[in-house]
């Protein structure tokens, strides 16, 4: 809610402060949506590095969405170093959880 202001006022800075708190209790979506906001600069500082280390526990959860975005930090070299074969490891872990959805 805070993050799209839904309600109430938007305040990425607070949504981060809330994922980050719900991402220690242990919701591995918080750590998708914390990747979303260091990835962007929301709310925080842009970070890849801290972005890539956020989509690796949500996708180490099973997060699809995370697993296929971890794949492309991987082939793309964005927050880690460029790796070919984990980036085709990471693609597939996400097509055996449906993701991306069929068009």
């Amino acid at each position: 809610m805070l993050e799209h202001g839904r309600g109430i006022p938007r305040s990425h800075t607070a949504a981060v402060y809330y994922y980050k708190e719900a991402a220690n209790l242990g919701y591995y979506t918080a750590h998708y949506s914390l990747a979303f906001m260091y990835h962007n600069g929301l709310g925080t500082q842009k970070d890849l590095k801290k972005a890539f280390d956020q989509l690796e526990q949500a996708a180490e959860k099973g997060l699809a969405g995370a697993q296929y975005r971890l794949a492309q930090a991987y082939q793309y070299g964005s927050g880690v170093q460029s790796d070919p074969v984990m980036a085709q490891h990471y693609f597939q872990k996400a097509a055996d959880n449906g993701y991306p959805p069929p068009q």
